[in-house]
């Protein structure tokens, strides 16, 4: 595509004046990028590369953009004119023809065009939800599951080799309280008079829970202590609650290829030996019998207890051996997506990898903002244990799968996300959702008046899409791959949220303009080959991102 050839323009340019003395030879040059300036008169495309070089080669961006131009040889037949713009801007201005050739490059060769092998086949492991299974998913583990499955989903699109884990913590203190909350709700509804445990989970999920054990053994367990009862609870439980979170997660389109238990890192001695190793390597050291890693040595604010001196682990032990397994497990790449209140981790984890030899460079942590879920203006709270959140299952049922994906979707990973489901269950332009829906409904509606006209429309000719509504759709439509790799690269899949709705908002305004089909049947077939590349894009980005295409709404 011509971005490619573009860039290798600009960087035999600055190649050129390394050999000139112009810019050092050491200096490393960062991906060119292009993009479509606002203003037609900037040019079709524009790079800000002298920017990201200036500090490097101590000179002005537009004295160095100068340069570069200055130094480019355009030998390509599709380029008119490159000119400096603003404080450094490089504009590129192509030939009438061009952009038409662009559309039919993007038709013909579509599979490759959407499927970028930038990946090359290398393995990541994308870890994300890993909720606890202590309770029903919210909203908010409903962010952090749809940006991780979006994401891996934009990684395997462009040549990756994606693993899809979710982490079960059912190990540790907030397991047996899950427990003795379900035993005691056995107990009251069997006639006992008992107080709730302060820090117990207090959803109708628990009672639930607990008049199934009581369907099935009755009040066989009463008189049991709780050393005897809250395990088996415990279990009972857990079970229950991570199968309901299966359910919602395949009901948000979600599939995990991995459930990696923590528990079974007890069982197997895998948290035992990882300590030890790390004993024998000095990174775990003992104090006021409690034994601690030295999380200070790679930045840490403060040691961090791995076994406390009552001989309980917290909660870092397992995560020391978890990890441990994703590295020896040979990724190329691990990606960890955690809620933002996991900040203080991210140091912690970081030293496993300094203290076992693996590579920083290839762990990647993506810490997700609150959701702030409004309903009539009025914000709902969110506690697992006080049962003040509002389920996952809740919000899809009310405003459907495809609404949810994308309003989850609507705002990078790190920025708060306010979720109205008012306009997400709207039907008009407002609710982008359904807006970019229906773009891709409307075209199919296109084909559908031409089948019912029985019309036989000559081979198409592109050079006939000259009007500026046509040369910016497909200004947009060669935009895709580059969004996808961008995504892949910064693992921000809301990059192709936003992009699919500029293109459908392209579309709306060229449709309320411009009549596809009309008496003119040599443009009839232009605009219905222009319209039906823009069918396939927003196809492809909303199967990407695991929503629906429906072709009449």
């Amino acid at each position: 595509m011509m971005r490619q050839r573009l860039a290798e323009i600009i960087l035999n340019s600055l190649n050129d004046l390394k050999k000139k003395g112009v810019i050092p030879e050491k200096v490393e040059i960062p991906p060119i990028h292009f993009e479509i300036p606002k203003d037609r008169k900037l040019g079709d495309l524009a790079t800000n590369i002298a920017f990201l070089l200036a500090s490097i080669v101590k000179m002005p961006p537009k004295k160095l953009a100068e340069e570069i131009v200055h130094n480019i040889f355009l030998s390509h037949e599709d380029i008119e004119q490159v000119e400096v713009a603003g404080n450094g801007f490089i504009n590129v201005f192509f030939k009438p023809l061009y952009w038409q050739k662009i559309l039919v490059q993007i038709r013909e060769n579509f599979a490759s065009f959407c499927s970028p092998e930038i990946g090359k086949g290398k393995r990541v492991n994308v870890e994300f939800v890993s909720a606890n299974p202590t309770g029903p998913l919210h909203v908010g583990h409903g962010r952090c599951a749809v940006i991780g499955d979006a994401l891996a989903r934009i990684l395997q699109k462009v040549g990756y080799e994606v693993t899809k884990e979710y982490y079960i913590n059912d190990a540790g203190r907030q397991m047996e309280i899950l427990g003795k909350s379900v035993f005691i709700r056995y107990k009251q509804a069997l006639g006992q008079e008992i107080l709730f445990i302060e820090e117990g989970y207090q959803g109708d999920y628990i009672v639930d829970i607990a008049e199934l054990i009581i369907i099935e053994k009755g009040d066989l367990y009463l008189s049991l202590s709780d050393e005897k009862v809250v395990p088996l609870f415990t279990k009972i439980a857990a079970d229950s609650i991570l199968e309901q979170i299966k359910k919602d997660l395949e009901k948000t389109r979600i599939k995990f290829d991995i459930w990696y238990s923590e528990k079974k890192l007890y069982e197997t001695n895998a948290v035992e030996q990882t300590i030890q190793l790390l004993q024998k390597k000095e990174w775990i050291y003992e104090k006021a019998d409690a034994l601690w890693m030295k999380t200070t040595a790679v930045g840490d604010e403060k040691d961090r207890v791995v076994i406390r001196s009552s001989g309980e682990p917290t909660y870092y032990a397992s995560d020391l051996a978890y990890h441990k397994d994703k590295f020896e497990r040979k990724y190329d790449r691990i990606i960890d997506i955690w809620g933002a209140d996991h900040h203080g981790y991210i140091d912690r984890i970081r030293a496993i990898t300094r203290a076992l030899d693996f590579d920083e460079d290839k762990l990647s942590i993506l810490l997700v903002q609150l959701v702030r879920l409004l309903h009539g203006k009025k914000q709902v709270n969110m506690s697992t244990r006080k049962a003040t959140f509002t389920p996952l299952n809740e919000v899809i049922e009310e405003v459907g799968v495809d609404a949810a994906r994308f309003f989850f979707l609507l705002r990078r990973y790190d920025s708060h996300l306010d979720f109205d489901l008012d306009l997400a269950k709207k039907q008009s332009s407002e609710n982008p959702v359904y807006y970019t829906q229906y773009a891709h409904a409307r075209i199919c509606s296109i084909y559908r008046e031409l089948e019912k006209k029985s019309l036989t429309l000559p081979p198409p000719d592109t050079s006939l899409l000259q009007s500026i509504e046509e040369i910016e759709i497909i200004k947009k439509l060669s935009l895709f791959q580059q969004v996808l790799i961008e995504a892949a690269e910064t693992f921000e899949p809301h990059r192709l949220t936003f992009y699919l709705i500029e293109t459908a908002t392209l579309f709306h305004k060229y449709y309320n303009l411009h009549r596809v089909i009309s008496e003119d049947l040599n443009v009839s077939s232009a605009r219905l080959y222009l319209v039906g590349v823009v069918k396939m894009i927003l196809a492809e980005g909303l199967q990407i991102l695991g929503i629906t295409n429906p072709e009449k709404m």
